[in-house]
């Protein structure tokens, strides 16, 4: 019986000897050791990443985090992130996007230190968050900006001698079934190897939908010296199919068929570690490649996309960066040159960072971008005594004027001849915050915000007669709630008002409250075999409206969610259950296209060392 259980043969008691201790076993997926003669690998070398503020150190996952999250999609993340307005079309399957205080796009993703384009041409460089393969991450970092949402994921990577293996099954309503699995193996010269396979299907209802499946998978073989020398090859392909999705109100709009493969692949050197103190340098060679086949879009007035059924776009990516970490400053440099379609384009940026006692503060600056954007920010936090503390930030961006689109303003009406109105594009924002803590771990903030005018690009994957626009200067009110109430209670609320009631892309109130239960119950299971975290979520937006082609809005109705998420890890076995939308809520985030209702799934996660 004890063998069935705990997964080991019943032994008579017997004294420890050096070379039979065993390491006290760590659950997270990171650092579990299994066995006597396991031996830990140096690091590869890992992307840059940003730095939170302490205030925003919530934003930052590792992989046993996500895990318990059950994130499927970088929307998932997103929805966390106060001032970011996800949009989505659908289930995991749809196509989702953001947009942050109404600008679309400003969700940049780095994967790697690998800035992630988007190549599809009927996008208008507007990034498909569903497409972002999470399973793969091994930590996500968020950083905020007035003027953007940076999203930095390291991949997956292994650094025991060990061998790994990890499977998962879930499955759900709408016909979803899911499964994972991941193995990866290190020796004794410190090369290591890895591959990890995700495949998923849904068939959901017909107005909720369209039949799809993906079949995604990666590898990694990488090599770390003793001196501080790392070196990996990385590959990350996902192969997507998607039928019809037809819009909910029968306006006979609809996101059409979808064929598409993505692949990331690249090569890396580095030495040192840009999370450590000391010097650090890396290059990387990379190569993103995304072909499309399907039906073409068609608007309103019966008018097909002109961009070719069939297409494949590769961009190539040279990323080198170095820098220094010291005495609580940490300054880095990087040259990113991206190759395709004919045209080189060299974008330099710093960034310059220092944490030391009450005090923390950085600043970045980026030259000019794919989009022609320029970009700076900087942000800062000053905790005054142990219970007051103040953060702010600011950004701006300029680039060159693009008039060859109609525009539609914050009322619906057409402008044409962009550059007359607003010259060149510029845009930026600042916030300042007021954070009181309650008690230990529990603190109380509020604040203001601010946005300049700003051009956005259509989120054309929903719709060909979505509008580029301009909505003018607007100004928010932001609070939050966050910490530890008490024992096993954790909250995190936070909530925005714009004063305005016009914005496009941008609800007048966003609410998002988490009430967390968080217990290993250690008393009882000594040993750290068990743990328990389970959360209800109440999210509210009120109505959101999007500018049409030609002049007037298409908004959608404001609604309130509850959901609860259930994590129960038992030795190295873990369930989740997601139910979403418990009370049936029917909503619309993008005009047309129904969210799921009362929505189950469930799965389970086993790790396995040696």
């Amino acid at each position: 019986m004890v063998g069935a259980v705990l997964h080991s043969t019943a032994r008579g008691q017997a004294g420890q000897t050096a070379d039979t201790a065993r390491v006290p076993v760590d659950t997270s997926r990171e650092r579990v050791q299994a066995a006597p003669s396991d031996t830990l690998l140096a690091p590869l070398a890992r992307g840059e990443s940003g730095m939170p503020l302490r205030a925003d150190q919530r934003l930052h996952w590792n992989r046993t985090q996500l895990d318990f999250m059950d994130v499927q999609t970088l929307q998932d993340l997103l929805t966390h992130v106060p001032g970011v307005t996800p949009l989505a079309a659908g289930w995991i399957q749809t196509p989702s996007s953001a947009a942050c205080w109404s600008r679309i796009p400003c969700v940049r993703v780095f994967q790697d230190g690998v800035e992630m384009d988007e190549l599809d041409p009927r996008a208008n460089g507007v990034l498909d968050l569903s497409q972002f393969e999470m399973w793969a991450a091994q930590e996500v970092s968020v950083e905020r900006t007035g003027d953007e949402v940076r999203v930095y994921i390291r991949t997956w990577q292994i650094d025991h001698v060990t061998p790994f293996t990890q499977t998962d099954i879930a499955t759900g309503d709408q016909n979803t079934n899911l499964y994972r699995l991941f193995f990866g193996r290190g020796f004794a010269n410190q090369v290591r190897m890895q591959i990890g396979v995700q495949q998923y299907g849904t068939t959901p209802p017909t107005f909720l939908g369209a039949s799809s499946d993906e079949l995604s998978a990666l590898g990694r073989v990488g090599w770390a010296a003793a001196n501080g020398l790392r070196v990996d090859a990385f590959l990350l392909t996902a192969n997507r199919h998607r039928g019809t999705l037809l819009a909910f109100d029968q306006s006979g709009d609809s996101i059409p068929t979808l064929g598409s493969t993505r692949r990331l692949g690249y090569v890396r050197v580095g030495l040192g570690d840009p999370d450590t103190s000391g010097r650090w340098v890396q290059l990387v060679a990379s190569s993103n490649r995304y072909s499309f086949a399907g039906q073409p879009a068609v608007n309103a007035s019966g008018v097909a996309d002109s961009v070719s059924t069939d297409t494949a776009r590769t961009g190539r990516q040279y990323v080198i960066a170095a820098g220094v970490s010291r005495f609580g400053f940490r300054v880095s440099a990087t040259e990113r040159i991206r190759s395709g379609d004919g045209a080189t384009l060299s974008t330099p940026s710093v960034r310059a960072e220092f944490a030391r006692g009450p005090l923390q503060v950085s600043a970045v600056a980026e030259g000019r971008g794919p989009d022609s954007l320029m970009r700076a920010d900087a942000a800062a936090e000053f905790d005054a005594l142990p219970w007051l503390r103040f953060t702010g930030s600011v950004s701006a961006s300029r680039g060159v004027a693009n008039s060859d689109t109609v525009v539609v303003s914050a009322s619906g009406a057409a402008v044409p001849g962009l550059d007359t109105i607003v010259g060149a594009p510029t845009s930026g924002g600042a916030d300042v915050e007021l954070g009181l803590r309650i008690r230990h771990d529990l603190w109380v903030s509020g604040g203001v915000l601010h946005r300049d005018s700003v051009r956005m690009e259509a989120p054309s994957v929903f719709s060909p007669d979505l509008a580029r626009a301009i909505d003018g200067p607007a100004t928010g009110a932001v609070a939050a709630v966050r910490g530890q109430l008490g024992g096993p209670w954790y909250l995190d609320v936070s909530a925005v008002r714009w004063n305005d009631s016009i914005g496009l892309y941008r609800p007048q109130y966003q609410t998002r409250a988490e009430l967390t239960l968080k217990t290993d119950l250690i008393k009882r299971f000594p040993t750290g075999n068990f743990s328990f975290s389970g959360s209800i979520i109440h999210e509210y937006r009120s109505g959101t409206a999007f500018p049409l082609a030609g002049g007037g809005l298409a908004e959608t109705s404001g609604y309130r969610t509850f959901s609860t998420l259930v994590a129960i890890r038992i030795l190295r076995a873990t369930i989740t259950w997601r139910f979403s939308n418990t009370l049936g809520e029917k909503y619309f985030q993008v005009p047309g296209y129904l969210m799921p209702r009362i929505s189950n799934f469930y799965g389970f996660r086993w790790v396995f060392w040696n």
